[in-house]
């Protein structure tokens, strides 16, 4: 079996099982939240705090990457998420629930370019949108289990028995992708001070903008109208009145459409521009919206929650791919850096979206997300992208040679 193939394998594997733990986590802490007297107001300041600080961090992870090689920094994130259940298991005070919320945001916003990394690094330009589409769809069945499974064991057992599950879950997955990835590329430099780390990461953040301005604008955009609700979702949902079952079934059904169109994406994206799928699917987002606004009858919610994902899934290779085709070069910094920006974009919109959806309702928010996703799809489609890969510059990458 090829490297590639061993490669794809052992990442597919480690999404499976570890969105399981994160459709989990997603679905039942905003629920769990709620049920111990928080307002949507004090979940958004968990949220927008946690976003900073992964923000602030996540341009760190692409040095990191680059001289500590991939698979290991998808390994540190495994045990990353591994820390925020066992935060949530040992109590519920509020410095407990933010470190919690802090440390799955840190770990899911590492994870992304660490990930990325290790498949670009694996596959050749003309299959990384087929692979990456592959192991997002492992990712989304385990994300398709994890909000059903995890309502339905927090509704008849607990929620600290559904937390104990999840950690359970993905400290087996990080487990077995340390003993069965096979490592892949070379660290382009030595290991830097902290403090050389430190300042490196920030200057590559900024000069990589400069090369990719509306690559950066496209995703803080997209970002930041994210945000004002998607974190707060199930919420939403479960004080509009749908149960914890309900609410699981909802996100639960957003997967499954994620998990059935990402096969479909990935091949699209290798065939088209990745710019126009991106733009397709924020007006699937759009469409979202005017559904799960008010999610009664139930078929609303489900109609909504089904187009969320058909959305998600088409961005999930599109935007790996963009971001391989317009940096070229040091992909781990410019996943990183991306990602970094990202999570930055999004650190105030919870806050914002917390506030409006406690004092205005629902409405307002909504309809500013419907808004700002339509500018980002109009700024999607000027990205200037190319099509050639390298991985330093004394070294040419598989995908250079392929391509």
């Amino acid at each position: 079996m090829s490297l590639s193939r061993k490669a794809l394998i052992a990442i597919s594997v480690f999404n499976l099982f570890r969105g399981v733990s994160i459709g989990l986590y997603q679905a039942l802490f905003p629920m769990y939240i709620v049920t111990l007297g928080y307002s949507m107001s004090s979940l958004g300041v968990i949220i927008s705090g946690s976003s900073l600080l992964a923000g602030l961090l996540s341009p760190m992870m692409g040095s990191f990457i680059e001289n500590r090689g991939a698979k290991t920094a998808v390994v540190m994130t495994g045990l990353l998420f591994s820390t925020s259940f066992f935060l949530l298991i040992i109590g519920d005070y509020p410095f407990l629930l933010f470190l919690s919320y802090a440390t799955f945001f840190l770990s899911f916003a590492l994870s992304q370019p660490a990930r990325a990394t290790y498949l670009a690094y694996s596959a050749s330009v003309t299959s990384l949108g087929t692979y990456i589409g592959l192991s997002s769809t492992a990712f989304s069945i385990g994300r398709m289990i994890g909000p059903g499974g995890g309502g339905l064991l927090a509704g008849r057992a607990g929620f600290e028995e559904a937390f104990l599950a999840g950690l359970s879950i993905i400290l087996w997955a990080t487990l077995v992708f340390y003993i069965s990835a096979p490592s892949v590329g070379r660290p382009g430099r030595s290991a830097p001070t902290r403090k050389s780390l430190i300042s490196t990461s920030y200057r590559e953040l900024v000069s990589l903008g400069r090369e990719a301005p509306l690559l950066y604008a496209t995703v803080a955009v997209d970002r930041f109208a994210w945000t004002l609700w998607f974190p707060m979702l199930s919420a939403h949902l479960y004080s509009s009145g749908l149960s914890e079952e309900l609410s699981g079934m909802t996100l639960t059904l957003m997967s499954v459409a994620q998990t059935l169109s990402l096969p479909f994406w990935g091949r699209l994206v290798d065939k088209l521009d990745p710019k126009s799928v991106i733009a397709g699917s924020e007006i699937l987002g759009v469409a979202s919206i005017a559904l799960i606004i008010d999610p009664y009858p139930l078929a609303r919610a489900m109609a909504g929650g089904f187009l969320i994902g058909l959305s998600i899934g088409a961005w999930v290779p599109s935007y790996n791919k963009i971001v391989a085709l317009v940096f070229k070069k040091r992909l781990g910094e410019a996943y990183a850096s991306v990602n970094s920006l990202r999570m930055l974009s999004g650190s105030p919109s919870p806050l914002i979206g917390g506030a409006l959806y406690e004092n205005l309702g629902s409405l307002p928010v909504f309809a500013l997300s419907s808004a700002i996703l339509m500018i980002a799809s109009i700024l999607s489609l000027k990205i200037q992208t190319s099509h050639t890969i390298h991985t330093t510059r004394t070294q040419k990458h598989p995908l250079e040679t392929s391509s």
